[in-house]
């Protein structure tokens, strides 16, 4: 796990006790930190089968995993909301070649690049 990502995790839930391994470099894009947040200004919502997900945030993900499997193959999309993840699937990213689960069903498993889609859109 990248540095970056690990301190976050260690200082909200382990007190910061979490030690890394390996620390791996930073090459993602043009990204100067492994840990990067978008922020989407005209995105909302919906409500469908019990679950949540959001098309234009699906969009922008398709985009930034397309750019990305031009030179990684080793790529997870995470989303906690079954109905994203349907969409996802739907949308054939990177030709259908990236992974597209909900957390609990990615558990315990590793990507080289993770892209996660929080779904919720508050104004």
């Amino acid at each position: 796990m990248h540095h970056d990502i690990s301190c976050i995790i260690g200082k909200t839930f382990y007190q910061g006790l979490l030690e890394d391994g390996n620390h791996m470099p930073c090459e993602f894009l043009s990204f100067k930190s492994a840990f990067v947040m978008i922020h989407l200004d005209n995105s909302c919502e919906l409500f469908r089968d019990q679950s949540y997900y959001n098309p234009a945030e699906a969009e922008t993900v398709k985009a930034l995993v397309n750019a990305l499997s031009k030179n990684y193959d080793d790529i997870g999309v995470l989303s906690p909301y079954t109905a994203q993840v349907n969409w996802l699937v739907q949308q054939k990213i990177a030709g259908g070649k990236c992974e597209i689960k909900t957390i609990d069903s990615f558990q315990g498993r590793e990507k080289r690049v993770i892209v996660f889609s929080s779904v919720r859109a508050h104004k």
